[in-house]
C-alpha cells in the first residue's frame, strides 16, 4: 500500500499536503500511510481510489490491474464512480427518488 500510494501521488504531481486537503486529514497522516506506519480507513481508501482513479484492490496491492472494476467486471468512468459513491451514501428513500428523477430525465 505505502509504495503504491507514494508512487501514485508523485506520478500525478500531487503533494502530501494536497492529498491531505482532499481527504480532510493531516499531511503527517498521509506520510504515515506512505511509510507503512499506519493504514488508511475504508473511507480514506475510497477517496484515494477516486483521487487516483484506481481500484482499492490496486491501492492495497491485492491486484496489479490499475483500473477501477465494478461488480460486473466493466470499467467505470470517474463520473460513474462519483455518482455511485454519492448514491450509496443516501438512504433507501432518497435512492428511490434519484432513480425516479433519472427515469424522468429519459422521457
Amino acid at each position: 500500500m505505502n509504495f503504491r500510494l507514494r508512487n501514485l501521488r508523485q506520478e500525478q504531481n500531487l503533494t502530501a499536503k494536497e492529498i491531505a486537503s482532499k481527504l480532510n486529514c493531516s499531511q503527517s497522516l498521509v506520510y504515515e500511510w506512505e511509510k507503512g506506519r499506519s493504514e488508511p480507513s475504508v473511507n480514506a481508501l475510497m477517496l484515494l481510489s477516486d483521487i487516483f482513479d484506481c481500484s482499492i484492490d490496486y491501492l492495497v496491492g491485492r491486484e496489479d490491474d490499475f483500473g477501477v472494476i465494478n461488480q460486473t467486471g466493466n470499467s467505470l468512468t470517474s463520473i460513474q464512480q462519483e455518482l455511485l459513491f454519492s448514491f450509496n451514501l443516501l438512504d433507501r428513500d432518497k435512492q428511490q427518488q434519484v432513480i425516479g428523477f433519472c427515469k424522468a430525465l429519459n422521457y
